[in-house]
C-alpha cells in the first residue's frame, strides 16, 4: 500500500514534514513487509522439513504388488484353516502374520473342542433293564408276577 498526498494534506504540511512523514511511512512499510518475509520463510522452512515426512506416493506397479501380496496372503490364511478343519471360518479370520493366523487358529479349535464336548449326548438316567421294568413296560402283568416270584 503506498501512501498518497492529497492536495489537502498538501496544503497542511510544508515541503520538509512531507519528506518526514513519508519517510516514517516508508519506515512502517519497511517494518511490515519484513515481519511478513520472515514469517513466510520460517513457514517455507516448516514446509521443506515436514515435506521430508511425507509418505512416498506409491506407484500403479507398487500397488499392484500390494494388492497381489494381500491376495496371496489371504489365501494362505484360507488354506491354513482348511488344513485345520476351519474352512467355514473362511474370510471371518484376519491375521497380520503367520504366528497370529496360528494363534487364532488355536484359540478357534480350542472353542469348537469345548461346544463338542458339551453338545455331546449325556443321558439322562439309566432305566432299569431288568424283567420286571420290561414287563411293566410292554403292559404285560404276567410276566411282571413272574419276574418278582423268580427273583
Amino acid at each position: 500500500m503506498k501512501f498518497e498526498w492529497t492536495d489537502d494534506l498538501k496544503q497542511q504540511f510544508d515541503e520538509e514534514q512531507q519528506k518526514t512523514v513519508e519517510k516514517l511511512v516508508q519506515s512502517h512499510e519497511d517494518k511490515i513487509r519484513t515481519e511478513y518475509s520472515q514469517k513466510l520463510n520460517d513457514m517455507e522452512s516448516k514446509i521443506q522439513e515436514l515435506e521430508q515426512y511425507k509418505p512416498e506416493e506409491k506407484s500403479e506397479e507398487q500397488k499392484k504388488i500390494e494388492e497381489k501380496e494381500n491376495e496371496l496372503w489371504q489365501k494362505q490364511v484360507d488354506l491354513t484353516l482348511k488344513e485345520n478343519g476351519l474352512d467355514g471360518f473362511e474370510g471371518l479370520i484376519t491375521a497380520k502374520d503367520e504366528e497370529d493366523l496360528n494363534n487364532k487358529v488355536e484359540q478357534l479349535n480350542n472353542v469348537l473342542k469345548k461346544k463338542k464336548v458339551n453338545n455331546s449326548y449325556v443321558p439322562r438316567e439309566h432305566g432299569s433293564t431288568d424283567k420286571y421294568s420290561q414287563a411293566k413296560q410292554e403292559g404285560n402283568p404276567k410276566e411282571m408276577i413272574k419276574s418278582l416270584i423268580n427273583k
